[in-house]
């Protein structure tokens, strides 16, 4: 799978296909109402002041898409624009609602290989910053488990 150039990681597609990942917006909800997909000990794996992860279907965009889309957030200083490449970079996750604070591949190091960072919210002090949560996609699923979990439901499960 291929956005505006970047080839996912193939860990993702498999992910998605076999329903360890929301394939759409209907399966990405339901972490909505079940917010303990993720128990908050295996968020806090990742970043250990959030207690809840919202992974985010496809289809994927890369920021600078985002950004002609008329999402404003990218550009706001509090999303730290200067410390990415908002064409090298994808979000697919948040902390959940009303967290403003996204994960994203990063794919400046590595086109093949992209990192994760997660926007880091700064209460006093710096500025909010882009921060590395892992060296690459599959050390970010391995730490969360990815794959125990599941988001296919019966079509009456809803």
């Amino acid at each position: 799978m291929n956005v505006d150039g970047l080839e996912l990681p193939s860990r993702l597609v498999w992910l998605i296909d076999a329903g360890h990942w929301p394939s759409n917006s209907r399966e990405a909800n339901r972490q909505q109402v079940h917010p303990a997909i993720f128990a908050p000990e295996v968020v806090a794996r990742i970043a250990p002041t959030e207690t809840q992860l919202f992974l985010y279907p496809p289809p994927f965009r890369t920021v600078q898409r985002c950004v002609d889309l008329g999402e404003a957030f990218w550009l706001q200083p509090i999303a730290a624009p200067g410390d990415l490449d908002s064409k090298l970079a994808i979000p697919i996750a948040d902390f959940g609602l009303g967290s403003d604070a996204p994960l994203v591949l990063d794919y400046r190091v590595d086109r093949l290989r992209p990192r994760v960072l997660r926007l880091q919210w700064r209460a006093q002090g710096p500025a909010n910053r882009w921060m590395l949560v892992t060296q690459g996609f599959d050390e970010f699923c391995d730490r969360l488990e990815v794959e125990k979990q599941t988001f296919r439901q019966p079509p009456d499960a809803f």
